[in-house]
């Protein structure tokens, strides 16, 4: 059997609220990578539950299986196997100070924090939100739906 810790996550990115980039030293959590924690899931759940928090470091090019899922109405969006990748180092504190990213390991938001958050990884730029439907030639009827920084 193998031991497993989720964590939910419930952001809110529509309504951030605060803003609070917090400077803390975790030089003293135990960190680790995916890898590691891939290689040594027992030894990870060990010490995560008996640690104060963990840090968990993912690496640029890291790729990371999520399941997406939303509901909306009378729209259910539910994925069977997607992939985050991550383009820079970002580091996942969690712990007594709650869940929180951050793009260096001194500066951090937290996850329900989407002011925050764009302050620490600098997303104050314009992004886009596509959505379209379509019928490609030779493959079925699909839906295209697109979130991009720019």
């Amino acid at each position: 059997m193998r031991n497993s810790v989720i964590v939910f996550l419930t952001a809110g990115w529509v309504a951030g609220c605060g803003a609070s980039v917090h400077t803390m030293d975790v030089s003293s959590v135990p960190t680790y990578t995916i890898e590691s924690i891939n290689t040594a899931p027992k030894e990870f759940m060990d010490r995560f539950t008996t640690a104060h928090g963990a840090v968990v470091l993912l690496k640029k090019g890291d790729k990371v299986p999520v399941q997406l899922r939303a509901s909306f109405g009378p729209v259910a969006l539910q994925s069977d196997q997607d992939y985050l990748f991550f383009s820079q180092d970002t580091y996942l504190y969690i712990g007594p100070n709650g869940i929180l990213l951050s793009p260096d390991g001194n500066h951090w938001a937290a996850m329900q924090d989407s002011s925050a958050l764009s302050k620490v990884f600098g997303l104050q730029q314009k992004g886009t939100f596509q959505f379209g439907f379509g019928v490609p030639k030779g493959q079925p009827a699909s839906f295209t739906i697109a979130l991009e920084k720019h």
